[in-house]
Order: C-alpha cells, then structure tokens, then sequence
C-alpha cells in the first residue's frame, strides 16, 4: 500500500481513535506482560500499524528477543472464504504466545467467527494469548440506531452484538476470557463530549471518526442499493443515486452537528 494512501492515513487515524477511546498508551492491555511474549502474530494486519507500534513499544522497553509475524486476509466488505476461517499450516500451529484481531466485524459471518477463533485457538502456546477488539455494527445518534448499518448487517449474516457475543464464542473455542474492556466510540461532535476511558479528551478525532464512518456508511448504502435493499433513516426505500447522496449528506450534517457513538469491547482471553 502506497506511504501516502488514503485508506492507509484512515487506518492510521482508526488506529489512534481507538488507542485514545480506550485509553491505551501502548498496543496491548495492562494486563498483557510483554516480558513474557516471545512470539506474536497480527492477523488482518493490513497496514501493519498494530505490529509497527508494538514492535515500537517492545525497542522502547529494552525487549529485544520478540519475533512479530503479521499476515493479512482476503476479504472485502462481504462475507467469503477468508484466511482466517481455514486451519493455518500445522507448523505453526503451538507458536505464538501472543495473537492479535481487530476490527473484522464486517469479514466474518457467525460461522465464520467460530471457525476463526477455533484457529486461532490453534495458533497459541498453552497460556498463550489472543488480543480481540471488535465494534458492533450499531451507530447510535441521538439514542436511536441506523437502519441503514444495521440492514447491511442483517443482510450479510454478520453479528449483531458482537461484542457482548464474543465471550461464548471464545468460551466455545477453548480460551479463557481474563478481561473485557467495555468501551463507547465516539463519532464525529460526541468526541468533544464523551471522554476516553482514562478520561482523556478524544477531541482531536472528531474530524477523522467522522470521515471513517462515512466511508463505511457509504459502501454499505451502494452496496444495498445496488441490491434494491437500501433504506434512509427513517425507513423509506432509496432507489437511486441522487436519493443515495442527499441520505449520505444528511449522515455527514448529523456527525458534525450532532456526532454518534458505537458500542465496543476489548477481550483477552487465555489458552489453557
């Protein structure tokens, strides 16, 4: 990917509104002894931004002998046979004593999660650990949901809820859950407003919250309508482009003058 991307600047500034609405001044939770890792694998790295700091993170503490592996996915915004749902070469499996997902709300489907996780299970050492951040397709303005996030969602079989869901599914794939961080995201205007979970201001991410989640809100809204299945707000069915814009126009007024939120949550969870 090109140093000056679009989607790489966008990756980076997701990467920061998150570490910031989390209140991380590292890669990883508290909870997470670094001394003790020697292997870590980052999957759907894409930009490798999460392997990048932590290797930042491991140089700055003095711990030096730690291998970081990194691999990405193929996958789009649509539900496919993706890496992560088939079993990884048995050679690596038993590796790693630290693995990290983030952010595949809109890759997997429910099966998809499952066999993921049952992978990843695989992956670990025993006491090994998996770092799992994750959304749910749910954006709230105003205390009420989008119809449009919520019909792409349905739609394409991936999780509702996914964040309170994930602990069964970690439980059913063999891993411990150790601790879950909770946390809002906030979108667009509420960055002024909503403090980050160290009660740090995420204000200097209201600009570019707003901009991620128009892209995202945009490529759900033509893929449905191209489908014949995209909706306004309100509920009225969008049938052509124009209608599409002035829908996409009214998203971007309400981020900036009003903003949102997004239910999330940060698991860690252990191999036995």
């Amino acid at each position: 990917m090109p140093a000056a991307s679009p989607e790489k600047e966008r990756l980076a500034a997701q990467y920061a509104a998150k570490k910031a609405a989390y209140g991380w001044k590292s890669p990883v939770p508290d909870i997470i002894d670094l001394s003790r890792i020697q292997t870590a694998l980052d999957i759907a790295a894409g930009t490798c931004i999460w392997s990048l700091d932590l290797a930042a993170t491991l140089h700055a503490k003095n711990l030096h002998d730690v291998q970081i592996y990194a691999c990405d996915i193929n996958t789009g915004f649509l539900p496919a046979d993706t890496d992560v749902t088939k079993s990884f070469a048995e050679g690596y499996h038993g590796m790693f004593d630290l693995v990290h997902i983030s952010l595949l709300v809109v890759c997997l489907t429910e099966d998809g999660w499952k066999a993921a996780l049952a992978n990843v299970q695989k992956l670990l050492k025993p006491g090994g650990l998996l770092m799992l951040d994750e959304f749910d397709l749910v954006l709230f303005r105003n205390g009420q949901y989008s119809r449009p996030v919520i019909g792409f969602a349905l739609q394409n079989k991936f999780v509702i809820g996914l964040s309170f869901r994930l602990r069964e599914m970690l439980e059913e794939a063999g891993l411990t859950v150790e601790k879950v961080q909770a946390q809002r995201g906030s979108v667009g205007k509420t960055c002024r407003i909503h403090k980050g979970a160290d009660g740090g201001s995420p204000a200097a991410f209201e600009g570019s919250t707003a901009e991620v989640f128009e892209s995202i809100v945009a490529r759900f809204a033509a893929i449905m309508l191209e489908k014949g299945t995209a909706e306004a707000p309100s509920g009225h069915h969008i049938v052509n482009e124009e209608e599409l814009e002035g829908i996409l126009a009214e998203v971007h007024e309400g981020l900036k003058t009003e903003g949102a939120y997004i239910p999330g949550a940060c698991y860690v969870a252990r191999k036995s």
